[in-house]
């Protein structure tokens, strides 16, 4: 009781995209700046840990757009456009080389909301998921 299986022995994965956490003055949060990594990781630590003991997890860091900047149509595009980016990368990533035909979940708050919709879009909705050799070209 209340033993999580070992991550190996999990069935399934949850890639998840975490909410927005960065409220500076740049468009796009700097990843590499520990106070930028502290409110993420703390968002990470609550929001994803619902699946801790049952599913193995894999939430990139990226670099979100500040939310302010989300309502500015030119410039919010294209923060929000780097921002998906990094998340596309990360899933393609995760399919390629860790998924290994495992089912998964893609989980998602806030911004990363809108990431995981495009994700769904782009990648899910309507068609089979490439193969490891497509994502490689």
């Amino acid at each position: 009781i209340g033993v999580a299986k070992p991550v190996a022995e999990r069935p399934a994965d949850v890639f998840y995209v975490h909410p927005t956490t960065y409220v500076g003055d740049l468009w796009n949060m700097p990843i590499a700046e520990n106070a930028c990594r502290h409110a993420t990781d703390y968002y990470i630590s609550h929001e994803a840990s619902v699946f801790n003991g049952s599913c193995r997890l894999f939430i990139p860091k990226f670099r979100q757009s500040v939310l302010a900047g989300m309502g500015y149509p030119d410039e919010g595009k294209l923060a929000t456009e780097l921002a998906y980016l990094d998340i596309k990368k990360a899933f393609e990533y995760y399919l390629v080389n860790e998924n290994k035909g495992r089912p998964f979940i893609l989980a998602s708050h806030s911004q990363g909301s809108l990431y995981t919709i495009r994700l769904m879009l782009e990648f899910i909705e309507g068609k089979e998921l490439p193969s490891i050799s497509a994502l490689g070209d």
